[in-house]
């Protein structure tokens, strides 16, 4: 089964019309920017909610980095190279699994 869209997700929540979702469509295909980053820059939604509507699409739980103390130990699994390729932090480890 296909992932339902961002903008749909919003719209079930009532977090956004049709409407607003149809009018920052019409702006991403003049501009090409993400659906989100055209949300979150018009008011019409918070960075927290286009997080918090990722992580549900995508299934992957979100955590915050700002009061975590990650491990150095941890961070040298990853090369340098992996991490900036896909944007990855390791924040901990759980036996075999970053």
């Amino acid at each position: 089964m296909a992932r339902k869209k961002v903008g749909d997700i919003l719209i079930e929540k009532g977090v956004i019309s049709e409407a607003q979702l149809e009018q920052a469509l019409a702006e991403q295909k003049k501009t090409g920017r993400k659906i989100g980053q055209i949300l979150v820059e018009s008011g019409l939604i918070t960075e927290n909610q286009l997080i918090d509507t990722i992580s549900e699409r995508l299934k992957i739980p979100k955590i915050s980095l700002d009061s975590m103390v990650i491990d150095p130990s941890v961070i040298e699994l990853v090369p340098v190279e992996v991490a900036r390729r896909y944007c990855l932090v390791p924040a901990f480890r759980i036996g075999d699994n970053l």
